[in-house]
């Protein structure tokens, strides 16, 4: 399992200075981490990451990142301690509606569920972990 801990340049920025592999610590980002430059994963975890940043804390608060490789997988996991929120719980946001009267929000999380493989959701002793699967 691979461990990121954050540090924020601003609340909209996050530069992942410190993960962990093991007892071994690295510098980098999460997509050198899973050696890809595929967008999809990009895009995904940008949008998950920044909806965090966003809405999970009144001001800033931590955000651990677990990357796990299973049968040709990858899970990544987002762990806050933030306010609980499911996104598997949201209604899908209907494309068809009149973007003038449309409701703000939710395609970030429809986008998200159409990038990914599955996702997961679980809130355990006070954590948001949403899992990505890729």
């Amino acid at each position: 399992m691979i461990e990121a801990t954050p540090t924020y340049k601003s609340l909209k920025q996050l530069n992942y200075s410190t993960l962990t592999i093991g007892s071994e610590k690295i510098t980098g980002d999460i997509m050198q981490v899973l050696n890809t430059d595929n967008n999809n994963i990009r895009l995904a975890l940008e949008e998950a990451v920044v909806n965090i940043i966003n809405y999970a804390y009144p001001s800033d608060g931590p955000l651990r990142v677990e990357i796990v490789q299973e049968n040709g997988n990858f899970l990544v996991t987002l762990c806050d301690k933030g306010e609980p929120f499911n996104p598997l719980e949201q209604p899908d946001t209907e494309l068809s509606d009149d973007l003038e009267t449309r409701k703000i929000g939710g395609l970030g999380i429809l986008l998200i569920k159409q990038l990914t493989t599955s996702l997961k959701y679980e809130r355990s002793l006070g954590e948001n972990r949403l899992t990505l699967i890729f």
